[in-house]
């Protein structure tokens, strides 16, 4: 029988300014969505059981949206902002972040990466755009860009950001890394990409179990 184990993970450590990614309004981009998004609420479950592999996963609730996804093993919860969804490495040398932005415009479906890219270099001033590509999350592909800025004090910091539309809205999905660390992270950062789970128009959210015979 299934063995899962619910409980809410909460860090005590404060995460050091420079990691984080600061958020990029609706307006920013030219999308019109609400100026109070619903708070993000949080439970990391662990599941396993006979024929199924041990995991973390982590089941998010947006107003009358769901998620979920497995947790990067090493990483945890941090919980200082409600709208956004934070893992933090052991080492605090990556964070992880993911956010929902205003709503995708009926009208133009497929994001515009010129858009997107004004909102990276407003965002990390004097940063350098590295790269630009597509990544896919949920049955969709957007925008995605690696780019390098310096934090305060001059360090630098490498970090990949992806825009992907959904129902719930246009994601963000960011890593942030010293440059030493950053290529090492980006697995961690695919395993989000690829094992979020969005609910249907309905409300419900499917999500596979993982066999221990893969």
């Amino acid at each position: 029988m299934q063995a899962i184990k619910r409980f809410s993970l909460f860090a005590a450590t404060i995460v050091p300014f420079w990691l984080l990614a600061g958020p990029a309004s609706a307006a920013d981009l030219g999308w019109s969505g609400a100026s109070n998004p619903p708070p993000l609420r949080v439970e990391i479950r662990y599941e396993g059981g006979p024929g199924l592999a041990p995991a973390y996963r982590a089941y998010v609730t947006a107003g009358t949206n769901k998620f979920a996804f497995q947790m990067p093993a090493g990483f945890r919860l941090e919980t200082s902002d409600p709208q956004s969804v934070t893992l933090v490495s052991a080492d605090y040398n990556c964070v992880l972040t993911w956010r929902i932005l205003g709503p995708v415009p009926p009208e133009s479906p497929i994001l515009d990466p010129a858009s997107c890219r004004e909102v990276l270099l407003q965002r990390r001033s004097g940063g350098k755009i590295l790269e630009e590509f597509n990544l896919p999350a949920l049955g969709q592909r957007g925008p995605a860009f690696d780019l390098r800025w310096n934090a305060n004090g001059g360090m630098p910091r490498c970090e990949r950001v992806a825009f992907i539309p959904a129902l719930a809205g246009v994601l963000e999905f960011s890593l942030v890394a010293s440059p030493e660390k950053f290529l090492a992270a980006q697995p961690e950062f695919d395993l989000l990409l690829l094992t979020i789970r969005a609910s249907d128009a309905k409300g419900k959210l499917v999500v596979p179990m993982l066999s221990d015979k893969l």
